[in-house]
């Protein structure tokens, strides 16, 4: 459906901040005047790349455009939401702005569940969360959650990229109604406390730890961890009131949502990867013409990439800000104990999904 041309969103006339720590860069959203000579090129150069995407919207003022909403719950410093833009400003780039994409980060329009379900209805076009968080409707996705089921994001690009395994995940969605596009990155996921590091397994034995999903939970309760559920927006508070020890999250993402306010060792486990699922409601994508569904696709490969090389190139960054910040950081943990309990559980994960696929025989009929 084509729809009239109005303005572009806050989020999207926000200039681009980068994840890199404070220390390199004061960008807020209430200090647009950046200096310029603390600022990274590469981050100067994302702005002109979405202020040329704007350009390329408004010289197209009189040709009709279609517009797609896209929502997340990352802030507008995180690599989700500054990757989102990067798409947006390749489609409007490749369509010759016939094609925009609206991005609305915070949970504007609602956490995870809520966009992912409104993508179902048709109420919202695309949105992008973690992959656990579709797993109610494709239980598939499940396996890429598993434990200590990859060890270098080298590993996990090549098999979510592959056909044969994150394509094909991709498409598990589409009997819900939703299409996924690409799998961008959540990543490796670590551990923040306030009761030290997490070096063994008798280290989480009681610890009040928020999980990210129902595969991270059991594994966590096997350690003897006290495990709950919580969007990320209510972390902080959680956090700051005592309700909670420890929490698991990338480092993009605990930096982003500056839990090193409120957490003080981080403990750099890589105990899981999370992808983050880029979807849209299938009869919207289906609505497209050829042209905008190759435009949308491509576009979501080139986020794909930037957030990838984004999330690399600031990890050490990121730990030497924190380590600035009187946050104790252990990069490197003793994997084998914690390794053996993650093969236990996958091999009943897959044992339990191999016995509810198989089918019982039937009586020969006549």
């Amino acid at each position: 459906m084509l729809n009239k041309r109005r303005e572009w969103p806050l989020a999207m006339r926000e200039s681009a901040s980068s994840l890199l720590p404070q220390k390199f860069t004061r960008a807020t959203k209430t200090n647009k005047a950046c200096n310029m000579k603390t600022v990274s090129k590469f981050v100067l150069t994302l702005t002109l790349v979405i202020s040329g995407a704007t350009s390329h919207a408004q010289t197209a003022a009189g040709a009709a455009q279609t517009f797609l909403r896209l929502s997340h719950v990352g802030s507008t410093t995180s690599s989700q939401h500054l990757a989102a833009l990067k798409m947006a400003s390749s489609v409007s780039e490749l369509t010759k702005g016939s094609l925009r994409i609206d991005v609305y980060p915070n949970g504007e329009l609602g956490n995870d569940a809520k966009s992912i379900a409104d993508v179902k209805s048709g109420t919202l076009d695309m949105t992008m969360a973690g992959s656990g968080n579709f797993v109610s409707l494709a239980p598939r996705l499940v396996e890429i959650d598993q434990p200590y089921s990859f060890q270098t994001p080298q590993d996990v690009w090549k098999e979510l990229d592959s056909p044969y395994f994150g394509k094909a995940l991709l498409n598990e969605t589409m009997a819900s109604g939703i299409k996924g596009l690409s799998f961008w990155e959540v990543g490796f996921r670590i551990i923040t406390s306030n009761k030290g590091f997490v070096k063994t397994p008798a280290d989480f034995k009681d610890l009040r730890l928020r999980v990210g999903n129902s595969t991270q939970e059991a594994y966590f309760k096997e350690l003897g961890a006290v495990t709950t559920s919580m969007p990320l927006g209510e972390l902080y508070d959680a956090i700051k009131a005592g309700k909670l020890d420890a929490q698991d999250h990338p480092l993009p993402i605990t930096y982003s949502a500056k839990l090193y306010e409120v957490q003080k060792y981080v403990t750099m486990t890589r105990h899981a990867y999370t992808a983050l699922m880029v979807a849209i409601n299938l009869k919207r994508f289906e609505s497209l013409s050829p042209a905008h569904q190759k435009a949308l696709l491509d576009a979501a490969v080139i986020g794909r990439d930037f957030q990838r090389a984004l999330n690399s190139k600031n990890e050490a960054a990121m730990i030497a800000d924190l380590r600035s910040k009187g946050i104790e950081v252990l990069e490197k943990v003793e994997s084998r104990p914690f390794r053996m309990l993650a093969i236990k559980q996958s091999a009943v994960h897959f044992s339990n999904r191999l016995s509810a696929t198989a089918k019982p025989s039937q009586p020969a009929t006549k």
